[in-house]
């Protein structure tokens, strides 16, 4: 079993990811080169798009990688149910033996997904860290919904449970926020949700999203937003706006999201997770993006007539997906720029590129000064236990 799975990665997954295209029951988009550095194999990924960011997967102790891999793959197959599988997959023939197509090659693709270019430069440390995102660790006993605390601002009881996501997400657990009536207890409005994991006393958070199919309580959800506005109180969001500076400003935030994020910091700082990291560009979700206006070119060039009114198009919607991301980073990162603006326990120690390709942030164990009330009402909001109404 161990001898195929590593054949499958090894002539099946490298060699298809050289070309941007790995087939696992649907078709991904991934392109990286692989370099074995004791074998001498170096699998050069090329592709004409400058738009594209093509990492090379360096191994540089086989042995070591290869248990690692096959340790992640046991992991992966013990910890996601069907329910969190593509439903391709689950309709699908589990294995094809001319293609290799199995859940095993699926889990061996997505886990480059999520990948940063210090993570293929170092992959046995990136392995080690996403089988230690299996366990919550001392995260554990949020696994089931807790209260956390009562918010005066927002009128109501904060409940956070970590839940486990699809195999598709940028980690295999996710945070989900509600504010529940004090009355009813009803749910009344989700924040966004956190994606992250832990290792030892180091945090990770990867990404935030709103919830598809997120709770919308008409009654309650426009007051509730304009009462989240109040996480701009004791900021000058006169002057320190995008006009005065551009990309670098702290104003540009989603309230929802910042309040989320500070519920989380506030976790882990309770909880002893002392540095947390936030991974810039994930190069692969990047590159998808790229790999499919590549196809849909070609497509245009071998069945249009009007090929050059059709290519300016693509042309203005690649120029918009690069905004997109340039203002879904920068944004990101503004969170935590913020959070640290406004409290006194919480520094950012390094910034992508000066040491890693990571936000590094330091969670210092201190009584904690913020100047946003909002803020710090909702951090650590576990000390605020006897402020909760039932």
């Amino acid at each position: 079993m161990k001898s195929n799975l590593l054949d499958l990665f090894y002539n099946f997954i490298i060699k298809e990811a050289s070309i941007g295209r790995i087939d696992c029951f649907l078709k991904y988009n991934i392109i990286f080169g692989t370099k074995i550095e004791e074998d001498g194999v170096d699998i050069v990924a090329k592709r004409d798009n400058p738009n594209l960011i093509v990492p090379t997967l360096i191994i540089k102790n086989r042995e070591e990688f290869d248990q690692l891999l096959l340790e992640y793959v046991e992991r992966a197959l013990e910890f996601y149910d069907d329910d969190n599988y593509p439903t391709e997959v689950l309709n699908s023939k589990f294995y094809d033996n001319e293609l290799g197509i199995s859940r095993e090659k699926l889990i061996m693709t997505l886990v480059w997904l999520n990948a940063t270019v210090d993570d293929f430069n170092n992959p046995c440390d990136y392995l080690k860290k996403r089988i230690s995102f299996f366990e919550l660790g001392v995260l554990e006993k949020y696994r089931n919904f807790q209260y956390l605390g009562y918010s005066e601002i927002l009128g109501g009881n904060l409940e956070l449970g970590i839940l486990k996501s699809r195999i598709e997400a940028e980690t295999p657990y996710y945070v989900q926020i509600f504010l529940n009536d004090i009355d009813t207890n009803e749910r009344i409005y989700e924040f966004p949700l956190i994606y992250g994991g832990v290792q030892e006393n180091n945090g990770y958070i990867y990404a935030i999203h709103n919830n598809r199919e997120k709770i919308v309580n008409d009654k309650f959800v426009k007051k509730i937003e304009r009462k989240l506005y109040r996480v701009n109180e004791g900021l000058n969001v006169k002057e320190d706006n995008f006009e005065n500076y551009d990309i670098g400003n702290l104003k540009d935030i989603t309230p929802s999201f910042l309040v989320a994020s500070n519920i989380v910091m506030g976790l882990l700082q309770q909880n002893g997770i002392s540095k947390v990291h936030i991974p810039s560009i994930l190069v692969e979700r990047w590159n998808s993006k790229g790999l499919v206006l590549e196809m849909k070119r070609d497509i245009l060039k071998r069945r249009n007539s009007n090929y050059l009114s059709l290519e300016n198009q693509l042309n203005d919607y690649e120029k918009y997906c690069l905004a997109i991301q340039s203002n879904i980073t920068e944004k990101f990162f503004r969170l935590f720029r913020r959070l640290d603006y406004h409290h006194s326990n919480i520094y950012i120690s390094s910034y992508p590129y000066e040491e890693s390709s990571e936000l590094v942030i330091k969670v210092l164990d201190k009584v904690d000064v913020c100047n946003n009330q909002l803020l710090d009402e909702t951090y650590c909001v576990d000390n605020k236990v006897s402020l909760m109404k039932r």
